[in-house]
């Protein structure tokens, strides 16, 4: 891989001045070239997998596509004034790729190896892109007061640059030498020993990543639980609370299953059940401490019941927020009633009732009803 900027002795001020408008149009094309880009990696990848080369011509269309994200990225560094287009022998930004070997390249290392291998890099140049864009505001106001690019820094902005392009070549699988750690135009591919460290950090990486989103998915299945026991909820004489802290920032609520009308049917007379059914409502209050206003839908409200030793589950008919059809508001530092009212046969039993709320724990609140 070769990258080289042609160090400007002058540069334009006004251009330099007005280099953040100048970019737009660069970027809205340049986001349509990326989209071609990554349909093209996929191809690429997917190639190299079955057949262990790259085609020709999907080389040339992806590595002209990163070519100008370099030129592009060259402009916005204020490492040249020529504005980017895709006429390489008239732009100061050169980025080319040794042609990949025909049939000689790995099958196994393709996308999810390389990625995990690149994990090291990545961390490495996303600290580099911090001290890249130090350095480029600098330079923005020595190039306004001097109007030249500090060779120093010019250098080290092209080093960054010629890195990750490095590893943009490696990870497309262009080749399978694992690039080195090197701002240098000359540093050849990487130890053995390197690529063998960043291969266990790499994977040891990717293994806590996948333990997290493991972790994730499980919490994703918690619940907030309360129980009650129904008849005493139905009876007025018993209430379950479930309160919440800290899920997210400044959200502090309490819920309360305050009641329990089974039947019910004489609070919703638009509703009726079916034949050999009756309704249930379910009466929360809801206390809002937080500083936000809440949106309350009927997701995820669900009732269990038992049917002649079964279990059953079934949906809202009706659920209001503080008078309102769901979905509805909940302001901060307000106290609304919930009713949820339920078709249940006759004869049920109702076990459990859960509530999906944008402030409860990922599986909802559960109220189990003993």
């Amino acid at each position: 891989m070769r990258f080289e900027v042609d160090y400007p002795e002058r540069l334009s001020r006004w251009k330099t001045l007005l280099r953040l408008p100048l970019l737009i149009p660069v970027w809205v094309f340049l986001y349509l070239v990326n989209g071609v880009i990554s349909a093209a990696l996929t191809a690429g990848w997917l190639t190299v997998f079955l057949r262990r080369r790259y085609p020709r011509w999907l080389f040339a269309a992806t590595s002209g596509g990163l070519a100008f994200n370099a030129r592009a990225w060259a402009y916005g560094a204020l490492l040249t004034d020529r504005y980017p287009s895709f006429d390489r022998d008239r732009s100061p930004v050169t980025l080319e790729y040794d042609d990949p070997p025909d049939g000689h390249l790995s099958r196994w290392r393709v996308f999810f190896w390389k990625a995990a291998l690149l994990i090291p890099h990545m961390v490495v140049l996303s600290l580099l892109a911090i001290a890249v864009v130090v350095v480029v505001v600098l330079s923005w106001f020595a190039i306004l007061f001097t109007g030249t690019y500090p060779r120093g820094m010019f250098a080290f902005v092209v080093g960054a640059a010629r890195w990750q392009f490095r590893v943009l070549g490696y990870f497309a699988s262009f080749n399978d030498r694992f690039p080195p750690f090197s701002l240098s135009e000359d540093a050849g591919p990487a130890s053995h020993t390197t690529t063998v460290i960043c291969g266990i950090i790499g994977w040891l990486a990717a293994a806590l990543f996948a333990v997290f989103i493991g972790f994730a998915i499980a919490l994703s299945f918690e619940t907030d639980d309360a129980s009650v026991d129904y008849d005493r909820l139905v009876a007025g004489r018993a209430t379950a609370t479930i309160d919440y802290h800290g899920f997210a920032e400044g959200l502090t609520f309490t819920l309360t299953l305050a009641r329990a009308y089974d039947p019910g049917d004489n609070l919703a007379p638009i509703l009726t059940g079916g034949r050999g059914q009756h309704l249930v409502v379910f009466e929360w209050t809801l206390r809002n401490s937080s500083d936000r206003t809440v949106t309350i839908d009927p997701d995820g409200l669900k009732l269990k019941y038992q049917e002649d030793g079964e279990t059953h589950s079934t949906s809202a008919e009706l659920f209001v927020v503080g008078g309102i059809a769901a979905p509805a508001k909940v302001e901060d530092h307000a106290t609304v009633t919930l009713r949820a009212v339920f078709a249940v046969p006759d004869g049920a039993t109702p076990v459990e009732v859960r509530l999906k709320l944008p402030f409860s724990a990922a599986g909802g609140a559960r109220f189990t009803l003993d």
